[in-house]
């Protein structure tokens, strides 16, 4: 339940905060000033649409109000172009360093995935970070266990999971799952969450572009999160909360190369409607 601090000196009525509040709980009082009625506080999402809003910051919305962020940063003020580069030299690195990132550079980055956005603005994603390579290794060791048990009891999965691949690369030191990457990071959502599972993806995707504006190499990793749903002995080693469903995991960490042009990629499949 949540009600709104207003300054009504600042306040120009100018009626902004009610029309842009995606719940529809924001009204205009009796003398013009925004309210949320008692009967509709409940339905309050507390998404902060109507404090950032607000031309004059007459209002704060009562959640948290000693975390509000004073930066400002506007439309317009990371020039496109540069935007367009950075997202096309974005790479998936399989080629990490062995030193670890900082916890200072790691808690500012997830941090920042606070304000990722979430259905209902639920903000229901959770963040297990595994570091050290030797720890990562544990934890894609019993991955290849599961890759082995597919292997003796299911050759069509055998077959869609390339599980000799990963079985052999163990077997000569070699880490196919994670990438010898000295971060594993995984996220995970209550199973009552129906957004969960797209609001993880996009929290990740914010994650990757975080990492790469900070030098620090991605990897999105697909296979250990099959592994993770289908191998109970990795569910268990990884103590998640038993109402956790796993999102999606990322490798972390320095790249070992640099790169220094882009590849070509297939055209964009574009379908404008009406066609013009």
């Amino acid at each position: 339940m949540s009600k709104i601090n207003l300054d009504r000196v600042k306040c120009s009525k100018c009626g902004l905060c009610v029309k842009d509040c995606p719940a529809g709980v924001m009204t205009a009082g009796s003398d013009g000033f925004p309210e949320i009625p008692e009967t509709r506080k409940p339905f309050c999402i507390r998404c902060g649409h109507c404090e950032a809003v607000c031309p004059a910051g007459a209002l704060v919305l009562q959640f948290r109000p000693a975390e509000k962020d004073s930066e400002s940063p506007k439309p317009g003020s990371i020039a496109p172009k540069e935007l367009e580069a950075f997202l096309r030299y974005r790479r998936s690195i399989r080629n990490f360093k062995s030193n670890v990132v900082p916890r200072q550079e790691l808690d500012s980055v997830f941090g920042a995935l606070k304000y990722s956005p979430t259905g209902g603005n639920s903000q229901g994603i959770r963040w297990l970070v595994i570091s050290g390579q030797e720890e990562v290794r544990k934890f894609t060791g019993m991955a290849v266990d599961w890759m082995k048990f597919l292997k003796e009891n299911d050759p069509e999965a055998k077959l869609k999971f390339s599980a000799d691949n990963f079985i052999n690369a163990q077997e000569r030191g070699e880490d196919l799952f994670c990438r010898n990457a000295p971060h594993l990071a995984i996220n995970y959502y209550s199973a009552v969450n129906g957004s969960g599972a797209t609001d993880s993806i996009i929290a990740m995707t914010q994650l990757e572009l975080l990492c790469f504006a900070k030098g620090i190499g991605t990897c999105w990793g697909g296979f250990f999160v099959r592994a993770i749903k289908g191998w109970k002995p990795l569910q268990a080693a990884l103590e998640l909360p038993e109402d956790a469903n796993p999102g999606y995991a990322m490798m972390l960490g320095y790249p070992a190369f640099s790169y220094n042009s882009v590849p070509r990629r297939k055209p964009v499949q574009v379908r404008y409607f009406p066609e013009r």
